[in-house]
């Protein structure tokens, strides 16, 4: 009798620890759930990527180096919308082209930015192809060709492969679950605490004035607020060591020829630089290269040119200045008259390049290219030298979600 209930009590004893190593499990199953769909949710709503279409006032801890990764599964989360306008070009398109400014000109949302910094011809190719394959009711296709990224060297395709029209497992996890996305959107939350919601607690209460006596909070609020994002004194000094080839300009005729026979219209125009960047071309004797670039290009088809001295890419980069962020780099005011010229045909900045023309436009360029140099002999001199960006063809480049 003793045995059967001493085998009772142990029967009950093991029935109670498998119990409770069941709600165990089941609670950190629960925990570590909650946490992977609190960690999910996060990077959805942050959208580090601003590859979902949450609209959060959220600041940006941009890394250009994930571009390419995220290029095809934001194409592909796209891909029930209808788009007839797209623009696909370099870090420019990105910058100087914002959201509003395609509402301006392209209403109901029918454009789309295709943008990848420092892209070649060869990824531009790539981009056009994936892109009219997931939206073929595309009708006209803008392409910003860059003088830099036309040279030697540059020719690489580093985008990651376009599998389907759909997301895979690899891309979402990426996206929504991976260390590098998690640490991005902490860090976005922090700066937005820093730069948003404490300078406006801060200095919008009724009682600000006592807080702006303070040095420390004066010269944050000044940092945070009313800093510009300007760099008027950066200069490129590797022109001479980008090398010119003709070879390149055949995946732009590739892409001509891609979008003809596909019945769509195609528009090249080049990416703006800024009189000091024409300048250094020049200076550092490569500025025959540079009017070469335009003879290729204008064989291909007719451009919309932006890459020549005027009164607008003459005036120094400065905090007062809306258009450049700096020379090689033009803001949203730059693009707003680049899409009246290459839209409508209206503004003064740009002009149409037809192979009729463009001798005379080079000669031109090369007259008020002396002028500025002369005008502006003492202001040329200074400028602070900077290896610009890394060589990407020079660089392994691993993907996280492939």
């Amino acid at each position: 009798m003793d045995n059967l209930q001493s085998e009772s009590t142990k029967s009950i004893a093991g029935g109670k620890k498998s119990l409770l190593r069941g709600l165990q499990i089941a609670i950190f199953l629960s925990l570590a759930t909650l946490m992977i769909l609190s960690i999910a949710l996060m990077n959805y709503l942050v959208n580090p990527y601003h590859v979902f279409s949450t609209k959060f006032n959220i600041c940006d801890t941009y890394d250009c180096a994930f571009d390419r990764e995220t290029v095809y599964p934001k194409l592909k989360l796209n891909r029930n919308k209808i788009f007839e306008t797209v623009f696909c070009g370099s870090s420019s398109v990105m910058l100087n082209i914002s959201d509003e400014t395609l509402e301006k000109y392209f209403p109901n949302n029918s454009s789309y930015k295709l943008g990848v910094p420092v892209v070649s011809f060869n990824e531009q190719y790539d981009l056009i192809k994936n892109f009219l394959k997931a939206n073929p009711e595309v009708k006209k296709i803008y392409i910003s060709v860059d003088y830099d990224e036309g040279t030697a060297g540059m020719n690489e395709n580093l985008l990651p492969e376009y599998t389907s029209n759909f997301l895979n497992k690899n891309e979402l996890y990426f996206l929504l679950l991976s260390s590098k996305t998690s640490m991005y959107s902490v860090d976005e939350l922090l700066t937005t605490m820093k730069e948003i919601v404490f300078p406006t607690a801060m200095f919008k209460l009724k009682k600000n004035k006592y807080f702006g006596k303070i040095n420390v909070f004066k010269n944050y609020k000044k940092k945070v607020i009313a800093e510009e994002n300007r760099y008027p004194r950066m200069r490129r000094t590797d022109w001479a060591q980008m090398k010119f080839s003709t070879s390149m300009f055949k995946e732009l005729r590739k892409i001509k020829d891609l979008c003809e026979k596909q019945g769509k219209e195609v528009i090249f125009y080049t990416t703006p630089l800024h009189a000091y960047a024409i300048y250094d071309i020049y200076n550092q004797g490569v500025y025959d290269n540079f009017q070469n670039f335009k003879r290729e290009l204008v064989k291909i088809a007719p451009f919309y040119d932006f890459t020549y001295i005027c009164d607008i890419s003459k005036k120094p980069v400065s905090a007062e200045n809306p258009y450049w962020i700096d020379i090689t780099h033009s803001d949203l005011a730059l693009g707003d008259e680049i899409l009246k010229k290459i839209v409508s045909q209206k503004g003064d900045y740009g002009r149409y390049v037809t192979a009729e023309n463009i001798e005379n436009e080079l000669n031109f360029d090369k007259r008020e290219l002396l002028k500025f140099a002369r005008d502006n002999e003492n202001s040329l001199k200074k400028f602070a030298t900077y290896g610009h960006l890394d060589m990407y063809a020079k660089q392994t480049t691993f993907y996280l979600y492939e």
